[in-house]
């Protein structure tokens, strides 16, 4: 119910400071808890309940707030959906959620159509919510438990079963004062909330950290980089939390003359290796700097730069381990590698994820004796700064998305005509990376790389989607017949 007492707290400590700015509209804190309210009102009388898996499937627009909030209220569990998921993704993640209720934008939507909604699930849109009462003065808020589940934040499940990463209350609100606090958040402050809500990225990093002290949102649909420099203007950003990609649009707008004489004081990008010619560049048209933070869904946020202390002092690092965070880097063995070595970054923290949802087995295989397996292949300096390299995982991450290439590649296998497939990611200058799949076609086969690209279109999230298709005559592999992935990725 973490959520729910946050947003009541900045409703009784700031109830006239705007919560949230959309489209020419905006919501003070007293009218996004009203709002929040009516929404309470109607899913507890369909029947939702305490602990309930409620899915939440719309796109970024205030009325997320206002469900995500209600269903904190309920002490029910949020089910964020990426809606840009096809119906084959979605329709696996909601066979495996096991929800009480589904809320959609509009459940007559050509993206609702033919998918089917579990027995026992009911599903409501936002339409149901018009003409609802707000709730009684006197049904207060419950006893706040903060060790249970708030929030599970579903992989898409192209591949089968999803992985639900489950997060609780007090897990996701540290997250929040963790990074108010590192970065100074006050209720001055208007952060651009541009990366889809599904995401632990936008919906904790940055509007529960907004939240937490009584400062402000600015919400886009999708990111508008024209908009977002023209409200940097004029005052009405302070804060940017994006990915490369989003800055790399940035400076690629109109810039309007009056661009430094704005507020903008902090900018922070995750999921990508920054380019200190990117920072310079930035530097210059809006005088901010670009700031990395390193996290994952399990682990919102594992290391970070003080903007107090740190001032960029160094290129290409994603900064030094929290004082409450203890990392080490090991070797393929488990035995820990000496500074300036290659190992896979583990860390112990409490503000990590409960388990994988219904899948002990997963979640055995990342926790032990409490330490989380990033996955991720790091060097750390003498000074405790850590460098990302490279994935374990073989995760592609393109423009803050996360990409299995298992994921891609099993939509591929199947189109008549292929033979062998492997995807990997290649470097791209805006995006981080983008999905290339190098294909060997069966003996005879005409299949073109436009046919390998639509049909991956109808089965996955467009990010997902190659960008370049490659025909070769066989995939390298080592002795072993293991794929040599790292030979494609320096072909690409």
């Amino acid at each position: 119910m973490i959520v729910a007492q946050s947003v009541a707290q900045a409703c009784n400590q700031h109830p006239t400071r705007t919560a949230i700015a959309f489209e020419g509209q905006s919501w003070n804190y007293r009218q996004l808890w009203s709002e929040a309210m009516r929404r309470y009102a109607v899913l507890k009388g369909r029947g939702v309940k305490r602990h309930d898996r409620v899915g939440i499937l719309i796109p970024n627009h205030p009325e997320w707030f206002f469900c995500y909030i209600a269903v904190s209220r309920l002490g029910a569990v949020a089910v964020p959906i990426n809606p840009a998921y096809t119906k084959h993704e979605i329709q696996s993640l909601l066979d495996a959620a096991g929800l009480a209720a589904l809320i959609v934008e509009d459940a007559s939507a050509s993206c609702m159509g033919g998918i089917a909604v579990p027995a026992g699930c009911s599903l409501m849109s936002i339409a149901d919510f018009a003409a609802a009462p707000a709730a009684s003065e006197d049904d207060a808020l419950g006893d706040l438990d903060d060790t249970q589940p708030e929030a599970i934040y579903f992989s898409s499940g192209s591949t089968g079963q999803p992985k639900g990463i489950v997060h609780c209350g007090r897990t996701l609100g540290g997250v929040a004062d963790l990074v108010r606090d590192t970065w100074q958040i006050s209720g001055a402050d208007n952060t651009l909330v541009a990366m889809p809500l599904a995401f632990v990225y936008a919906s904790t990093v940055a509007w529960l950290s907004a939240v937490r002290c009584g400062a402000g949102i600015v919400l886009q649909r999708r990111f508008d980089p024209q908009e977002t420099v023209e409200l940097i203007a004029n005052g009405g950003i302070t804060i940017v939390m994006g990915v490369r990609s989003m800055f790399h649009q940035l400076l690629d707008a109109k810039l309007p003359a009056e661009l430094k004489q704005g507020k903008l004081r902090l900018c922070i990008t995750s999921g990508d290796v920054l380019s200190p010619a990117l920072d310079k560049a930035f530097v210059e048209a809006f005088g901010c700097h670009l700031y990395e933070v390193y996290g994952l869904t399990e682990t919102p946020v594992i290391v970070t730069h003080a903007p107090v202390n740190d001032r960029k002092s160094r290129e290409f690092s994603c900064g030094q381990p929290r004082p409450d965070v203890k990392i080490r880097l090991i070797d393929e063995n488990g035995a820990e590698v000496p500074k300036g070595e290659l190992g896979e970054l583990q860390c112990l923290t409490d503000l990590r994820f409960m388990e994988y949802f219904r899948n002990p087995e997963a979640t055995g295989q990342v926790l032990k004796d409490s330490w989380f397996s990033t996955g991720d292949l790091m060097r750390e300096d003498a000074d405790g700064y850590l460098y990302f390299v490279e994935r374990r995982k073989e995760m592609i991450k393109s423009s803050g998305f996360n990409i299995l290439p298992g994921e891609v590649e099993r939509i591929i296998q199947v189109i008549p005509g292929v033979k062998e497939v492997a995807v990997v990611g290649v470097p791209d200058e805006r995006r981080g990376e983008q999905v290339k799949a190098f294909v060997v076609r069966d003996d005879g086969a005409g299949l073109t790389g436009d046919d390998v690209i639509t049909e991956c279109r109808d089965k996955l999230a467009k990010y997902k989607v190659p960008s370049v298709v490659e025909f070769i005559d066989a995939l390298p592999r080592g002795a072993t017949g293991k794929l040599l992935r790292k030979q494609l990725r320096a072909a690409g």
